[in-house]
């Protein structure tokens, strides 16, 4: 074996074989619970036939990729895939040595060899599908795509884990996107603590990760247009020993994240929330004016805050105004002033920001937010709706729709239609936003001045007002993200016997009740989910945190 080997670098040696390494193979003991749980996504997939022998390692065993029209225009890329499957069948304990990689001719594959197809002549898979052949001595994987190939390696190694063989296997994902959302607003992550997430991502066939960097206690990126922002207040926390630190991911470091991820084909998703859930931004802009004029450029246009001005948001009914209280610390505003130019366009420069960032990096979906605005606290009157105690709102709405009908809410949807129109602009293909103030009516007095662009996308993460058939109905297309089985929230309380809405989910329950289609915990059954979803062009499934 080579040093280079022996440190961990794997060689692709092209159109040759060498026969003379031979190795001997180990396999990990592991629990049956565990290889259950790991093969929980494509066990009712297996599909081998009685008259089929298993195939096995074999001393002499090596990985051979063989050459395509698709792995030649791709080798680059792809041949650090092949590393990846080999360092991983070591790691993992499969093999006691890194296999040696021939990329060649499927004709000169060895008789007990590993074989690795790309979108061969024939196979005719979806997209991130797989097909699993054992045959004579070899076993072939077959994919579509390269993101097919890498989880029809991951089948293959747990395979080899649970029973030491394999037989012939042919799965396909029931929803295109399979999502973790990770909070690095609220906490801090190191860039190596993102990375085995992904890993772990990739290991359990999921394919996106969404970075949730805008928060009300925090904001987890660096910004280079105001250097002084990133961040996270622990006046602002749940605990303090959660998030009092003042660490934040650079845009560096974004970089090197993003890149990682692509070798495991998980992308990442910025969300950026606002106009709520901003506690920490309005908080930190506030001091910036709380005693000289600030100013800053946006869009050609130069902007200033007055000393002892505020971004913050507030009612304002009868004459009379009242802070919109934040969830932690009622001296901030939980969100920004719609009604505002200049927090809307500080706001909007930071979203432009960021999402010019990840586009260059190569990313395509955004979340813009829209969630909770005017979270729990008391308003002015308590027998009128919150959304009508917005005065200010419903004055910017009829000077920007020139309605004289529109209401707050339309100002709330205009200026998510602005962030869609700003986030497309650059190239996004997918923009999203919360379900629980989408469709907004009861209380809203709301007739319509304005419509949500139906071509937001929405993240549906509460039953509430409306139903997932609502939005499906009104041509969204939705994304589950269920808080009843999806969301963990490290609060006071998560390890006690007393959980709350955001801390009740447990692994059994996920295991055993939930699964991409059911959108109210209260009606799973089957039947119901099937009539829910009939007549719905497209549907997706994430799950957060």
């Amino acid at each position: 074996m080579s040093a280079a080997q022996k440190r961990g670098g794997v060689y692709i040696t092209r159109n040759r074989r060498d026969n003379t390494m031979k190795r001997k193979m180990t396999i990990r003991a592991i629990s049956l619970l565990l290889a259950a749980m790991m093969l929980l996504g494509c066990v009712g997939m297996i599909t081998a036939g009685a008259e089929e022998a298993a195939w096995k390692l074999s001393e002499d065993t090596e990985i051979f990729w063989v050459k395509t029209e698709d792995s030649e225009e791709n080798f680059e890329e792809l041949s650090e895939q092949v590393r990846l499957f080999a360092g991983a069948l070591a790691a993992k304990g499969v093999t006691e040595e890194v296999l040696p990689i021939t990329y060649g001719e499927k004709a000169k594959a060895g008789a007990t060899d590993i074989l690795l197809v790309l979108n061969d002549e024939g196979t005719n898979l979806e997209n991130q599908a797989y097909k699993i052949l054992v045959s004579g001595g070899t076993v072939t994987v077959n994919a579509e795509d390269a993101a097919g190939l890498m989880y029809g390696c991951n089948s293959l190694i747990r395979q080899l884990l649970i029973n030491e063989c394999v037989v012939s296997t042919e799965d396909a994902p029931d929803v295109a996107e399979r999502a973790l959302m990770l909070d690095i607003g609220r906490k801090y992550y190191t860039v190596d603590r993102i990375k085995k997430m992904i890993r772990e991502l990739a290991w359990a066939d999921m394919n996106a990760l969404v970075l949730h960097f805008s928060e009300e206690m925090g904001l987890g990126i660096e910004s280079k247009l105001y250097p002084w922002l990133a961040g996270r207040d622990g006046t602002l926390c749940t605990q303090a020993e959660v998030a009092t630190d003042n660490s934040y991911l650079t845009q560096e470091e974004i970089k090197d994240i993003v890149a990682y991820a692509k070798l495991y084909h998980v992308e990442i998703i910025p969300s950026f929330d606002s106009p709520g859930h901003m506690n920490y931004i309005v908080k930190k802009f506030n001091e910036q004016c709380a005693e000289k004029d600030y100013s800053f450029d946006y869009d050609g246009k130069r902007y200033t805050a007055e000393t002892g001005s505020e971004i913050g948001n507030y009612y304002h009914y009868n004459g009379q105004t009242s802070i919109v209280k934040g969830s932690r610390n009622t001296a901030y505003s939980r969100g920004i002033d719609i009604s505002n130019e200049v927090a809307v366009a500080f706001t909007k420069s930071l979203i432009e920001e960021y999402a010019t960032l990840f586009k260059t990096l190569g990313c395509d979906k955004f979340d813009i937010g829209g969630d909770e605005l005017l979270g729990w606290g008391s308003a002015i009157a308590t027998n009128v709706n919150k959304w009508q105690q917005l005065d200010h709102w419903k004055n910017q709405a009829i000077q920007w729709t020139g309605n004289s009908n529109a209401v707050a809410y339309d100002a709330f949807l205009y200026y998510m239609n602005d962030l869609y129109d700003l986030v497309t602009g650059l190239g996004y293909t997918s923009v999203r936003m919360w379900n629980d103030d989408a469709l907004r009516s009861v209380d809203t007095g709301w007739k319509h001045v304005v419509e949500l662009n139906p071509a937001i996308d929405i993240w549906f993460w509460t039953t509430g007002a409306n139903t997932v058939k609502d939005y499906l109905n009104a041509g969204y297309e939705v994304y589950n993200i269920l808080c009843d089985y999806n969301y963990y929230a490290l609060t006071y309380n998560y390890f006690s016997g007393q959980r709350d809405l955001f801390t009740k989910a447990h692994a059994e329950t996920i295991y055993s009740e939930w699964n991409p289609y059911i959108f109210d915990p209260l009606n799973p059954a089957p039947d119901a989910v099937t009539k829910i979803l009939s007549g719905a062009s497209a549907l997706y499934a994430s799950a957060e945190r």
